[in-house]
């Protein structure tokens, strides 16, 4: 049996693979249920299923409350391994899951960690992208928002990610909850 993947889908996979964009920001319908092969998901897990399974060596989901989870137990092992041959390279200590925090500055740095090792297609997806990087003006964000807003405004035009083989997508329900830096990205495709 043949799956229809939402039009949405399609559009985003095409912008990836003709190189238009590595991040994408979907929002509105998140809490939907998706039946896919079969199978009702919630949207990560549809994002996973659909776009970054067999696309991935590695895949890592975060949001705020939970800190970074992963698919599968091979993705965790790809992910340590990624991560502390980088930190080792910049002559810096291996972490562990133990060392993992779930405060979005210091995850968003090990994610940059992490896609600045040319050796592994990697997929994040960041949920509750308005509690990472609210709307407000930049006088009222706390360092850590300011510093996460900048990094990934940075990473949609930054030259080694776009040539990698990463995706990024970030979920919020309320466009109007996010930094306008962000939602009025031309890089970003929403």
């Amino acid at each position: 049996m043949t799956t229809v993947l939402p039009n949405w889908v399609e559009k985003l996979k095409s912008c990836y693979l003709s190189g238009e964009a590595i991040q994408f920001l979907l929002h509105a319908n998140i809490q939907d249920i998706f039946l896919y092969e079969g199978e009702l998901l919630v949207l990560k897990d549809f994002l996973y299923k659909v776009l970054l399974q067999r696309s991935r060596d590695i895949t890592v989901f975060y949001d705020p409350s939970q800190g970074i989870t992963f698919p599968e137990a091979n993705h965790e092992k790809n992910f340590f391994q990624a991560v502390n041959t980088y930190l080792s390279v910049q002559g810096e200590s291996p972490i562990s899951k133990q060392d993992l925090s779930s405060s979005p500055a210091q995850i968003i740095s090990l994610l940059e960690k992490l896609m600045k090792t040319a050796s592994h297609r990697t997929g994040v997806v960041m949920s509750y992208l308005e509690t990472i990087i609210p709307a407000a003006e930049m006088s009222f964000l706390s360092p850590d928002e300011r510093n996460s807003l900048i990094t990934l405004q940075r990473w949609s035009s930054d030259q080694q990610f776009l040539l990698s083989d990463t995706i990024i997508l970030m979920i919020c329900e309320n466009l109007a909850d996010v930094n306008n830096r962000i939602v009025k990205n031309p890089q970003i495709v929403e």
